[in-house]
């Protein structure tokens, strides 16, 4: 079955309320910039604004209703966040993204997040930051399947090696996959690394501390979701076979090989998996933004940065940011209702296909809301940092509008 080619999307910004209400007192004036990393206006700047006068009210006319947490929030924007724009604290130009930083905003304020940060390249170049609360640069996030990215360049490296055949059965390289009993006859490495394994996620995945070799075979003996390549369905079970692939190939514990391979010729000082003997290669990379902007340089270099390091060959690459659905089944388990994407790469989505069929917008989106992406059609590149530990169905959506409201700023600017 081919499954439906995703329909072109529209990149829309979120705006704060229209009305904006004086009125509340005792709104808190905790300031929103990051002096330290951002070279901003010193933190007095938003805790003395010229914000509501709380003895002000406002009066809403008779027809109109106020919704309590709105007038809140307008209260909050005004006193906090509207004395930071449009120029202390950013870099690029602010105004080209002003619904970008309202956007975040919004977001950090709806789900009662600490902070967050966002940043755009293109060409190279900064063109905006923006950081609100406690996160920052250099700020470690979980980055749950935003992990996905990091662990495809390993094994894509691997591959260009021809260590690694994407479209050999796994049992070629996992010794646990020729044992007896097993039910992942005819599953690939390409079907691991694509979701349409039927591999299920089980327990001791999660685990860092459990035996890798049990979990392997607790994973190879339980009966799979669907048929192998009939459907599509998102989750962390099969990568975690793939780390023990690659480890199995190698002889080199999965967390040393990203370390040797990808962090350390990249310079990535804050990247982890966390240690212990069951790494979780689909979920448990720990990062900064620093350090992910610094590996979607390489990513959108065809494997190399601007200043040289190669991690990958150009066809290595160009097969991981490939779309790998198109001859796959319908989409299983909510993936699709989660996110709005329906197409993947190897360890990313993506997000916006060209008339050509070859990827424009990619992401690396992830249930805690962090969001990474790549727009290939503006030389550009992005990174949101948060996380939201609300759950996937709300931190992905309200990520995505902020990723999105700034790949459309950044394609204005």
């Amino acid at each position: 079955m081919r499954m439906g080619r995703r329909r072109s999307r529209v990149f829309s910004s979120v705006a704060v309320p229209a009305v904006l209400l004086t009125a509340a007192a005792g709104c808190a004036t905790t300031d929103v910039t990051d002096p330290k990393s951002r070279g901003a206006a010193s933190a007095s700047t938003a805790a003395s604004s010229t914000g509501p006068d709380p003895s002000a009210s406002a009066s809403p006319s008779p027809s109109a209703s106020v919704d309590p947490a709105e007038a809140e929030k307008a209260v909050w924007w005004e006193a906090v966040v509207r004395p930071t724009l449009p120029g202390a604290g950013h870099v690029g130009n602010p105004a080209a993204f002003v619904e970008t930083d309202q956007a975040l905003e919004g977001r950090v304020w709806s789900a009662g997040l600490p902070g967050g940060m966002i940043r755009v390249v293109r060409d190279g170049e900064v063109i905006h930051e923006h950081v609100v609360g406690s996160v920052g640069a250099d700020t470690p996030l979980p980055m749950a399947s935003a992990t996905k990215w990091f662990t495809a360049a390993v094994i894509m490296s691997l591959v260009e090696e021809g260590r690694i055949d994407l479209d050999a059965p796994i049992s070629t390289y996992l010794a646990a996959a020729r044992q007896p009993g097993v039910v992942t006859e005819g599953v690939k490495v390409r079907n691991l690394l694509t979701h349409t394994s039927g591999v299920r996620d089980v327990a001791c995945q999660v685990q860092p501390s459990a035996s890798p070799a049990a979990c392997a075979d607790t994973l190879l003996r339980t009966p799979l979701e669907y048929p192998v390549n009939t459907q599509v369905a998102y989750g962390n079970g099969p990568w975690h076979l793939v780390g023990l692939l690659v480890t199995e190939v190698t002889g080199v514990p999965f967390e040393e090989l990203f370390r040797v391979r990808v962090a350390e010729p990249l310079g990535l000082t804050s990247s982890n998996f966390g240690g212990g003997p069951n790494t979780g290669t689909g979920g448990s990379l720990t990062t900064t933004l620093n350090d992910y902007s610094r590996f979607l340089e390489m990513i959108i270099g065809a494997g190399t940065t601007r200043d040289g390091v190669k991690v990958l060959s150009p066809a290595a690459t160009a097969e991981m940011v490939s779309n790998q659905l198109e001859d796959h089944g319908a989409w299983i388990g909510g993936a699709d209702i989660t996110t709005g994407i329906t197409e993947y790469g190897i360890g990313m989505w993506i997000d916006k296909l060209d008339g050509s069929g070859r990827s424009e917008i990619i992401s690396g989106n992830a249930s805690r809301g962090y969001y990474p992406w790549i727009d290939f059609a503006n030389n550009s590149y992005g990174v949101l940092a948060v996380s939201d530990g609300r759950g996937a169905e709300l931190a992905v959506p309200a990520s995505q509008k902020v990723a999105y409201a700034a790949i459309d700023a950044a394609r204005r600017y």
